[in-house]
């Protein structure tokens, strides 16, 4: 802290002053402003457009409907420091000021303007400095800009975020502290002075997580990581071992001329017909009695044999049992 508050008493008791804002000072006015390629509305109400500009180098208004390119909009930006800020940071700080001091006055002025910066309590407190050169006058000057900087911070008759959140970056770069945590700060109950003392110290400058983002940038809430369900376990259906089809359809059946079953039978059936035969011949006595009986009976006796056998290898075949 000693270093810093060495800064500020060199700053205070310095002849020579910045003559101009630095690229520090144009950085957190681009910072704090945001680009806006087509006019709007201001929380005030006013036409803006670019880098926070409501007016043209020609000095003419802002209109809603108007656009401008980034390059545009940076010239403009450098116009207007040129010609309205730092003209001006003399005008109304009448001690000198270091290049943080310098930037971080400009971004209040550019802020507010002339008229408005002027009638402020802040600026006469910059004016006014510390009560001595001590280091304890140097911190009791320090609390109060820390406690007097963050007041201005509406608009509209509201208290804005974004507002406080660049009176604390300016405020910051004014004590020659980093001023990006400022643009991160969740809402408008920090306690800056523990913030600056934790700054100073190395510590964490708050406690609070980070939600916010810097000035002119949507805020998009981080999204959790998705959530991968763990995958469904894959049911295996064991499906049996099918038997072995029993074919209910009966055995194919061979042609009734190719059955030796049928023939068997047919010669069985046709024995007694050819005893009878030899009667008949022995009658019409086309031959002699003996002669007709013993034909008659050798075919009867034949046939009846080779139907017994046709028989017998036709149910064989069949595989019927054999009685």
């Amino acid at each position: 802290m000693q270093n810093t508050l060495t800064f500020l008493k060199a700053g205070l008791t310095r002849r020579e002053m910045p003559v101009k804002t630095s690229v520090l000072g144009r950085n957190l006015i681009i910072r704090a402003e945001g680009f806006r390629s087509d006019a709007y509305l201001c929380s005030a109400g006013v036409p803006t457009i670019g880098y926070g500009s409501i007016r043209y180098q020609d000095r003419d208004k802002v209109q809603l409907g108007d656009t401008i390119s980034r390059n545009d909009a940076e010239a403009l930006l450098t116009h207007y420091i040129a010609t309205q800020i730092d003209p001006m940071v003399p005008r109304l700080i009448t001690r000198s000021l270091t290049q943080p001091q310098y930037d971080a006055f400009a971004s209040f002025l550019y802020n507010f303007g002339f008229e408005k910066t002027r009638g402020y309590s802040l600026t006469q407190l910059i004016n006014d400095g510390p009560e001595g050169n001590s280091l304890d006058d140097l911190r009791a000057w320090e609390t109060k800009l820390i406690e007097k900087w963050p007041v201005y911070r509406m608009a509209g008759g509201k208290a804005l975020l974004g507002l406080f959140r660049r009176r604390v970056a300016e405020l910051l770069t004014f004590l020659h502290l980093p001023s990006d945590v400022a643009w991160t700060l969740p809402h408008m109950g920090v306690d800056l002075i523990e913030l600056v003392a934790n700054m100073r110290a190395g510590k964490a400058p708050v406690s609070e997580p980070k939600l916010a983002t810097p000035v002119g940038t949507s805020f998009i809430p981080p999204m959790p990581p998705e959530a991968v369900p763990d995958p469904e376990p894959i049911v295996v259906l064991e499906i049996p071992a099918q038997p072995e089809e029993i074919s209910m359809s009966a055995p194919e059946a061979k042609p009734a001329l190719k059955s030796k079953t049928i023939w068997g039978v047919l010669i069985l059936v046709m024995a007694p017909f050819v005893a009878q035969i030899g009667d008949a011949l022995q009658v019409a006595g086309s031959t002699a009695p003996s002669a007709g009986d013993a034909i008659a009976g050798v075919m009867s006796t034949a046939m009846t044999f080779t139907g017994a056998i046709l028989a017998t290898i036709g149910r064989m075949a069949a595989g019927q049992p054999l009685k």
